[in-house]
């Protein structure tokens, strides 16, 4: 059990991390990214707390387990923003072998307003040896820097490592379309408003199985409490409750309330692929309708709402898309100085462009190696969000145009095989044999593109225009007063190759 990065966290250190964070979590979500023995999440409890968690070594995950109130993952690294936008607080203690690549994630995924509290090495803010070191530095040291050298050294695993407590808060966003004033209260349905863009019935049945799933969920609650009732009287060691799988995630599900919000995350992606709106479905979009689904909960499930969400989304695919570019430009300029397009005569160096050749560094966290070729959804990380974005606002149909995870993602196909006894047979497999193999070069829609095996893709834009519209949205989104060159209009059918 005791592995390199296994050392439990004292109680008076958490309750000191807690008081530092000077805001009160009883009622609140918080994540502790790292659940180990759970001595942490204990703490967090006894403050009243409904705290979400992993861990990936595989005994110390079913001590997580029994411990947190939702289990996201194994792996915190593959946490994404959307789950746990509604989290009002992290409070953690990373793997310090690693601590460069979790810090990063924590900020990375945390929502605006959330409050953040980690024990880190003190050598992470002293060697700043490296351009990202210095970056994690200046994130640390923005905040609360508490020396706590040796909280460790009376400890259950001991250590002479020295270590401080920081506390940073992530500011808020500006932007959330999901105005809740707009959404019904009301349980009965209405009649087919449509919008000519699906078949009513189908909605009304996806509603349907919700409110079926949730009155069943209902009824389990009383049986198990009559089950665990009579296990009580022989005093066993066996404890009943339900946990919901879904891809990595396991959650031990407790309430109506929680169960209701677990469905609804998934329903509401069911809904919008029926709707044909995944299109306009950014990893922002996501983020702010979990925050919705968690800080709205009281709202139902229903036809209308479903319709008045999707209606916000159509209202606001120019905001949303304008937000996405936005987010981009400032993910590929923060972090990757080589991607920045300085501009004589502009004022200051943080007034910049994105290069018509830019690199997405550090983009895989895990991938699939089949004969040599790409396997990974690309929306997990927001590549995608730059084709959906552009496309709204070049007035493309998202679904009719080559993106880079429809490039990269498997096809089903059709296989006939035969068996034992000579009989055919078909049988579904997956197909990867259009991905191109990593260092070649291939074209999407707007860019010429690279993926190499270390994790990163160099792209360059094949239409100048496009390049110019990208970086005069995120110009104007961020309040630049920054004059850009005239350029033609875009041409879709542009596809000269300038790559060297």
């Amino acid at each position: 059990m005791f592995d390199v990065d296994f050392y439990p966290t004292p109680v008076g250190l958490v309750e000191k991390m807690v008081g530092l964070l000077d805001i009160d979590i009883s009622n609140q979500v918080v994540l502790e990214p790292h659940g180990g023995s759970g001595n942490i999440i204990n703490v967090l409890k006894s403050f009243g707390s409904h705290v979400l968690s992993c861990e990936k070594n595989e005994q110390l995950a079913e001590i997580t387990k029994s411990c947190c109130d939702e289990f996201l993952c194994n792996d915190f690294l593959q946490v994404k923003k959307e789950d746990i936008s509604h989290v009002k607080a992290i409070i953690g203690n990373p793997p310090f072998s690693t601590i460069e690549k979790h810090v990063n994630h924590i900020w990375e995924i945390a929502p605006g307003g959330c409050r953040i509290a980690l024990i880190i090495p003190n050598n992470l803010i002293k060697n700043t040896y490296s351009q990202d070191r210095v970056k994690l530095k200046e994130l640390l040291t923005s905040g609360i820097v508490e020396d706590v050298s040796n909280a460790f050294s009376n400890a259950e695993r001991k250590t002479d490592v020295e270590c401080s407590i920081v506390v940073v808060f992530k500011p808020l966003e500006d932007y959330n379309d999901f105005d809740s004033d707009l959404f019904s209260m009301d349980l009965d349905e209405i009649g087919n408003d449509g919008g000519g863009l699906m078949p009513h019935n189908e909605i009304t049945g996806l509603v349907s199985a919700y409110s079926y799933a949730v009155k069943q969920y209902i009824e389990y609650q009383e049986v198990e409490q009559k089950m665990s009732n009579a296990l009580k009287t022989h005093k066993t060691s066996i404890k009943l409750g339900m946990h919901i799988t879904n891809g990595n995630y396991e959650v031990q599900v407790n309430s109506v309330e929680q169960f209701k919000r677990i469905l609804q995350k998934d329903f509401w992606e069911i809904a919008f692929n029926k709707l044909n709106m995944e299109k306009y479905i950014t990893n922002g979009v996501r983020s702010d309708l979990n925050a919705f689904i968690n800080q709205q909960k009281n709202y139902p499930f229903t036809v209308r709402n479903i319709f008045t969400m999707c209606n916000v989304l159509y209202q606001t695919k120019g905001q949303i898309a304008n937000k996405a570019i936005a987010e981009v430009f400032d993910n590929l300029t923060m972090h990757t100085h080589e991607n920045r397009y300085n501009v004589e005569g502009w004022k200051t160096n943080d007034e910049f462009m994105v290069n018509k050749k830019f690199i997405y560094e550090r983009y895989f966290s895990d991938w699939d190696l089949r004969n040599g070729t790409i396997s990974f959804l690309a929306h997990e990380k927001g590549i995608d969000d730059i084709f959906k974005a552009i496309a709204v606002v070049l007035n493309l149909d998202y679904n009719k145009i080559l993106s880079f995870n429809k490039l990269c993602s498997a096809r089903i196909v059709k296989v006939k095989l035969v068996d034992r006894n000579g009989r055919e047979y078909e049988r579904e497999e997956r197909d990867y044999s259009h991905v191109p193999y990593f260092g070649d070069k291939f074209e999407t829609e707007f860019f010429w593109c690279r993926v190499y095996k270390k994790g990163t893709i160099h792209f360059e834009f094949k239409d100048e225009a496009v390049w110019v519209l990208f970086n005069r949205i995120a110009i104007e989104y961020k309040g630049w007063k920054v004059t850009l060159p005239n350029t033609t209009k875009h041409n879709s059918k542009k596809t000269k190759n300038t790559w060297k």
